[in-house]
Order: structure tokens, then C-alpha cells, then sequence
């Protein structure tokens, strides 16, 4: 059998913001597509992600209006990319080091997609032994 790939797990296409946008409508997008993570833009290159976690903990609980914090502010960057065939394995191991939660997968360079930590253990809960392996090492 095959190895699972970063190609047979990720989700695409990635969803993105502008660089300048704000806070509000990037949680109204997120909660329209339902998803954890959205990619920020600028001038048509990706530059930084923003999750739900970084709206919680760098907007909400700062007590700042999300009408007045531009994407700019909150994302977490550089971002961590890995090729569209990097095994689960690699993903898992590079998330451990990195200390993230999301990998940008591309395809020639170009992005394609988002791999998450769920993303990894919903198809193989044998990975979780090996996060938290890398992860206890790293302590």
C-alpha cells in the first residue's frame, strides 16, 4: 500500500484575505466557509495565516474591535510549506519542530492547499504517538 501523501489529505482551494483587511471580515469568511484557517495576501502573494486562535487570543482577548485590526496585525508568519507529495510522516515531524498546527502545501512552488494536525490524525491516529513523540522531545 501506498504511503498517504499531503496531496490525499489537504484541503484546497486555499481560501484568502487581503493583507489590509479586517478582523470581522475575516471571521465572517471563516464562519461562512467553515473553516479554522484563512491565508493572507499581499499583492497576490501569500504571506501569513490566520486562524481562529489568532482571532481569539491576538483580537478578543487584547479587547480589540475587530473592525480596527487588519490581517497585517494578527497573521502568524513566515509560513511553513512542504511539497504536495511530503509524507505524513514529514508533515508531522516538520509541524513537531516548527511548533504549527497548518502547513501550506505546494505544487511547483505555487500553494495549493492547507494540511492541519486534524487533517493528519483523522486519517491516521498512529501519527499521534509520533507528534507527541517529537513534541516531548522538543520540550
Amino acid at each position: 500500500m501506498n504511503e498517504i501523501r499531503a496531496r490525499d489529505i489537504m484541503k484546497s482551494p486555499i481560501v484568502s484575505v487581503d493583507f489590509n483587511d479586517d478582523a470581522l471580515k475575516i471571521a465572517s469568511l471563516m464562519k461562512e466557509k467553515n473553516i479554522g484557517s484563512i491565508a493572507v495576501e499581499k499583492d497576490g502573494q501569500l504571506v501569513g495565516l490566520i486562524t481562529k486562535r489568532d482571532l481569539i487570543w491576538r483580537v478578543l482577548a487584547e479587547e480589540k474591535s475587530p473592525r480596527d485590526v487588519k490581517a497585517q496585525e494578527i497573521m502568524s508568519t513566515p509560513l511553513v510549506l512542504e511539497d504536495l507529495d511530503a509524507t505524513l510522516s514529514q508533515l508531522a515531524k516538520k509541524m513537531a519542530t516548527k511548533k504549527i498546527r497548518r502547513i501550506v502545501i505546494t505544487k511547483n512552488k505555487a500553494p495549493v492547499g492547507v494540511v492541519s494536525e486534524r487533517d493528519i490524525v483523522g486519517v491516521a491516529p498512529e501519527q499521534i504517538e509520533l507528534l507527541s513523540e517529537y513534541i516531548r522531545i522538543l520540550k
